[in-house]
């Protein structure tokens, strides 16, 4: 296994199976994937050089994907199942930060709304932060993240009003008060299109015995699912006629 420096850090690359990987769109900040980096992605794994590898973090034992969907898609588009991959272990918000920082730092160009998204998961991982519960002002903020600081004071007051309160009408941090907390994702959308997808693939299958194998193997999962940790059905509600 190979080391990569992060922050001064020296962290283990390791080799992570892409299917392992949950790709949540609460974790990307970007629109939608460019498909053109994606296929020139792929042309240099293609070629046999290496890119660098992507970042996952271990949130609640969930590995989530917080840079590298791009590479991801290309070792997809050429049929490789593992990536190199950096895994940290992270809170919910801190892995959200680390995603959105991460667009900020290299990668395509981001877009004026995706500007937005980056504020979002900067203030939902305590960014704002300094000292002992003190705010940063929003000329600060916006230096950070590379926005004009009047945006930024547009953005709190719209996003998280409870904060803007807190920090006054001048630039200045003016009190001390608690700030708006990421609830998290529960992954739950990210799941259910995964088997919806797995659904549409074998649809498409002719052969029985291999529509049989799917069957048996989607079975084995759903026993597993269900044997490794607390779980509960939704409550039925009863339609509105």
């Amino acid at each position: 296994m190979s080391k990569k420096v992060v922050n001064d850090v020296d962290l283990e690359v390791k080799q992570v199976d892409i299917s392992q990987l949950v790709r949540d769109q609460a974790y990307q900040v970007r629109n939608k994937l460019d498909k053109v980096t994606i296929k020139r992605y792929a042309e240099v794994y293609r070629s046999g050089k290496t890119i660098d590898p992507v970042r996952v973090s271990l949130v609640n034992g969930v590995l989530i994907l917080v840079d590298g969907w791009h590479r991801v898609a290309a070792l997809e588009l050429i049929g490789i199942p593992r990536a190199d991959a950096i895994i940290t272990e992270n809170t919910e918000a801190e892995a959200l930060w680390i995603a959105a920082k991460a667009n900020l730092e290299h990668g395509l160009a981001l877009k004026a709304a995706e500007f937005r998204s980056v504020f979002r998961a900067y203030i939902r991982a305590r960014q704002h932060i300094k000292g002992k519960n003190n705010y940063k002002s929003y000329r600060e903020i916006g230096l950070d993240i590379g926005r004009r600081h009047t945006t930024i004071r547009n953005w709190m007051i719209k996003d998280f009003p409870k904060i803007a309160r807190k920090m006054g009408g001048t630039d200045e941090f003016k009190g001390k008060g608690e700030p708006e907390w990421f609830s998290g994702s529960d992954h739950r959308e990210p799941a259910i299109r995964g088997l919806d997808k797995v659904y549409q693939t074998f649809q498409a299958m002719a052969d029985p015995e291999a529509r049989g194998s799917v069957i048996s193997h989607a079975e084995q999962v759903i026993q597993a699912m269900k044997a490794s940790s607390n779980w509960t059905l939704p409550k039925y509600e009863a339609p509105d006629f």
